[in-house]
């Protein structure tokens, strides 16, 4: 334990000369410290002395400030009582002003009652129904109870409590009887207007239903002669239609111009009284008013798609196709597609129509929402995803869906039937059906538009498969046909094409609805959108199965045609030497005696096919003949010795090969050349750190070749393979990072 800690320490705990020492050192740092620390004080002497002058001059002008002080906080407490003095009076004034108002309101309500209960009953011996209503009206607006309450107290003020009491009750029962007077009135003469087809007295007495608070009532009476009016109208059109002969040139859509004119009816209902509603109804009951001629509208529509199937014989149909799809119907007795043709274009027409009108209802309803501020777009979605004509909508949506299956099945198994004996002439099956395929998507498109993309999920990707399954088919019975017939190896081609034209067609009808569905992004709940990106997903898929096809194809030729092709020109490479002196190398840079006569067959290889081929699947071919050549030539060259001027020789051929497959193709070939040109290079260097060197100068993804295939290709080196230090390669390589 130490004698001291810091300047306090035990004087008789020092017992040598170091601890002595020691403490004496401390002391002296602290006596200096100290003496600091009063040098400084004594330096700040002067300025405090000059601050404390001054604030000592200061110390007079303190009490002025106190006395100031003390008559400030006087007046700010006197000015603040006496504000909250006015304050109270005010607030005593408001109170008696509203007092005041409110007693003059009473006031004015009572004499108002007197010349309601006298004008009510003059207007009523006039038979004027809108001054007594309007009379009705003010009455309706005021409280019973106060009004009772309010001629008390003028009757205690004036002392004539009974006679005031008899005149108030007598104007109420008055006011009342009229009321129920003057709505029995309005309903009576409402229907009698009704059913005298007077216009002018039915909207008359519809404008007073909301003076007399019969809102629901009048809306109700209104609207049901207004469903009057459009059931008869809906009569005289569909019997008009049925009454159309197979002549007329409406005749195949006559049912969707009868839907169309029953829409059209509600639409023009609608414009022309909802200002009237609106005026004196007031906003927010527009709502109600389509819910109820919805009702109307769905039983019309029922009529007008019963008489559809009927005289469409769609359900007939509808058992046929499925008779067909449980092989019930022998082929002679099968349904037709041609007699579907016109019957699919008036189901869409119907379901475009139906779609145009719930766009109506719904920009109707949700404008009055916003205007009123009541209700929600959800009740405006029950009442038409709940409505009969939904129903009926959907369920001759499920028949289309039905009937067009059949009837686009139809039409491609037939078309295959009829182009299939001239299947040879180039992309002709592929243009054909690309043409099916732009007429299906923009029908099925519109479709889309018209109702929001109602169709079932899957509907597209069927029919695509159907056409994928027959070009594979066909593509894959010719894989394995025998090649010696001239017409076999140009059908192989043909469908060959067909496929890759097909894979093109796809990608860009697939783009091109994609582009076309986009403007509907806006329009679509989460749902629906889902729905368009399900069908647009069978054309991916099909698309991809057409692309295995493809491949599939371009190895078939790479077995049957390029293999065999290239092997024995190839295999030339290894019966001519590489480990040449310089006369030889001036002899084969005069005349090549490999490289030149490989480009010639190459050349006639690719015109033969170039020809019978599409400009994408030439292009692969060429990459097909290009990858066979790399990869039999680093074969060749694995067994083959070289001198370095051999190696400079092979590096010519190699490069002469590049450019010849470059200038015969737009896609990039240099790829396929780069494990062959990196092996040129390292049978043309003499020693290993000229490897290191090259391969230093490569980034990682560039060099394709492993240490032991460096090794292997300098092993064709015969200068550095008799090289002394050869045995130690492998490792020189490995500390080189090769």
């Amino acid at each position: 334990m130490q004698p001291f800690l810091g300047s306090k320490f035990d004087v008789n705990a020092l017992s040598n000369i170091e601890d002595v020492r020691a403490a004496f050192e401390l002391l002296c740092r602290e006596e200096d410290k100290v003496g600091h620390e009063l040098d400084e004080v004594l330096d700040k002497q002067t300025g405090l002395d000059s601050r404390l002058k001054a604030v000592t001059a200061l110390t007079p002008e303190l009490g002025d400030v106190k006395s100031e002080g003390r008559r400030l906080s006087g007046l700010i407490c006197h000015t603040a009582l006496l504000a909250e003095k006015v304050s109270a009076k005010v607030r005593q004034l408001d109170l008696a002003k509203s007092r005041v108002a409110e007693c003059q309101q009473r006031v004015h309500d009572l004499i108002d009652l007197r010349r309601c209960s006298e004008g009510v009953t003059l207007a009523l011996q006039e038979e004027d129904y809108e001054q007594a209503a309007a009379h009705i009206h003010r009455f309706l607006g005021m409280d019973e109870g106060v009004l009772r309450l309010t001629s008390r107290d003028l009757e205690k003020s004036e002392g004539e409590e009974q006679k005031k009491s008899s005149s108030l009750d007598l104007s109420l029962a008055t006011l009342h009887q009229a009321e129920n007077k003057v709505r029995g009135i309005v309903n009576r003469r409402f229907d009698e207007a009704v059913n005298a087809e007077d216009l002018a007295s039915i909207e008359r007495f519809f404008k007073i239903f909301p003076l007399i608070n019969l809102h629901s009532v009048g809306l109700n009476k209104f609207t049901l002669y207004l469903r009057g009016k459009l059931a008869a109208a809906n009569k005289d059109n569909l019997k008009q239609a049925l009454e159309t002969g197979p002549g007329d040139k409406r005749f195949n859509v006559i049912f969707a111009d009868t839907l169309t004119l029953l829409f059209e009816g509600i639409a023009r209902i609608v414009e022309i009284h909802q200002p009237l509603i609106e005026t004196y109804y007031g906003p927010g009951r527009m709502t109600t008013v389509l819910g109820l001629l919805q009702e109307e509208c769905d039983r019309q529509a029922e009529k007008i798609f019963r008489e559809f199937k009927k005289r469409r014989g769609i359900q007939d149909k509808v058992n046929k196709v499925r008779e067909v799809h449980l092989g019930k119907v022998k082929e002679e007795n099968k349904l037709q597609a041609r007699d579907l043709d016109t019957i699919l274009g008036e189901m869409t027409l119907l379901q475009a129509r139906v779609e145009m009108y719930f766009r109506f209802v719904r920009k109707r309803c949700l404008a009055d929402i916003e205007v009123s501020e009541t209700g929600g777009s959800e009740t405006v979605e029950k009442m038409l995803t709940t409505s009969d004509l939904n129903r009926i909508a959907q369920d001759s949506l499920g028949d289309y869906i039905l009937l067009e299956h059949f009837f686009m099945s139809e039409n491609i198994a037939k078309l295959y039937l009829q182009i299939r004996a001239i299947a040879l002439l180039k992309n002709f099956i592929v243009n054909i059906l690309e043409l099916v395929f732009v007429q299906f998507i923009l029908f099925c498109l519109f479709c889309f538009q018209v109702f929001q993309n109602q169709m079932k999920l899957g509907f597209p990707s069927t029919y695509l498969d159907q056409a994928y399954t027959v070009i594979q088919s066909s593509l894959q019975g010719k894989l394995g046909a025998p090649s010696d017939s001239e017409r076999q190896k140009q059908l192989f081609l043909a469908y060959l094409n067909n496929t890759e034209s097909g894979t093109e067609y796809l990608t860009r009808l697939q783009n091109s609805v994609q582009m076309d569905t986009s403007v509907l992004s806006a329009s679509l709940n989460p749902k629906q959108a889902e729905k368009i990106q399900n069908c647009l997903s069978g054309m991916i898929s099909v698309n991809d199965r057409l692309k295995i096809v493809l491949d599939t194809g371009m190895a078939a030729l790479r077995t049957a045609v390029v293999k065999p092709r290239l092997k024995p020109w190839i295999d030339s490479f290894t019966t001519i030497p590489h480990n040449i002196n310089d006369e030889q190398y001036s002899e084969f840079e005069a005349n090549d005696p490999f490289v030149q006569g490989l480009i010639v067959n190459l050349d006639g290889l690719l015109n033969t096919f170039k020809i019978g081929l599409t400009t994408g699947n030439y292009e692969r071919f060429v990459m097909l003949v290009a990858g066979e050549v790399t990869l039999q030539l680093e074969k060749a060259v694995m067994k083959t010795s070289f001198s370095r001027l051999g190696g400079l020789q092979f590096d010519k051929e190699v490069r002469s090969l590049s450019s010849y497959l470059t200038s015969v193709t737009t896609w990039t070939i240099r790829d396929k050349f780069s494990r062959l040109v990196q092996i040129s290079s390292v049978l043309n260097v003499e020693t290993l750190q000229e490897v290191s060197e090259f391969s230093g100068s490569q980034s990682v993804s560039s060099w394709k070749l492993a240490p032991a295939e460096v090794n292997l290709s300098m092993n064709k080196q015969v200068q550095i393979s008799e090289h002394p230090g050869s045995d130690l390669r492998t490792s020189r390589l490995r500390s080189l990072n090769i």
